[in-house]
């Protein structure tokens, strides 16, 4: 079975498909765990911990929570912003978890459906085969992109050389000459 792992040691000497599917389920317990601990916790944690800080700042008391109730807030606040990392971990790891489980039973499909090796083999080399036509398409596409901005460029570049050829010979004109160069312009541009 390719791409089952294994391992060293003592324990579970392969880890297949019951293998992630345990540790799936433990993940779940987990986060349904964490999740009943941050549910747990009283919802004005917060508003006592702000009303805790307000006690330290100002210079008033508070007759109705006491200095035990306050600092238990702050516990709790403390206790939930750490089982939210656990809960952001574990959820992390259920993810990996899920993709090793997807890639084992891709390849456990295949072993079910009795695909032969050389048919793998031959799927491989029909997908390099359209990888490597569809690169040189592409090449393609990009090296005759290239080539038509370089001659855009070459273009623009003798448009600008001509034009400043031309600018130059208007200011080798005697006054009289630019002006009646510039009217034939203006007659040039005007609609007929």
């Amino acid at each position: 079975m390719a791409g089952l792992k294994t391992a060293s040691g003592a324990g579970r000497q392969i880890a297949d498909k019951t293998y992630y599917l345990a540790q799936l389920r433990q993940k779940r317990s987990e986060l349904i765990e964490v999740t009943s601990q941050l549910q747990v916790l009283p919802a004005n944690v917060l508003c006592l911990l702000l009303f805790h800080r307000a006690l330290f700042t100002c210079s008033f008391t508070c007759p109705d929570y006491s200095q035990a109730e306050l600092d238990s807030s702050g516990q709790d606040l403390a206790k939930r912003q750490q089982l939210e990392m656990q809960m952001d971990t574990a959820s992390k790891e259920v993810q990996q978890l899920q993709g090793q489980l997807s890639d084992l039973n891709a390849v456990l499909s295949n072993h079910v459906a009795s695909t032969k090796l050389e048919t793998l083999h031959d799927q491989h080399a029909r997908m390099l085969a359209s990888n490597h036509a569809e690169r040189q398409r592409v090449d393609a596409v990009y090296a005759n992109r290239a080539a038509k901005q370089r001659q855009t460029k070459e273009v623009q570049s003798a448009a600008e050389q001509i034009q400043k050829q031309l600018e130059q010979k208007v200011h080798e004109m005697s006054i009289e000459q630019q002006q009646e160069y510039y009217n034939l312009q203006v007659q040039d541009s005007s609609p007929h």
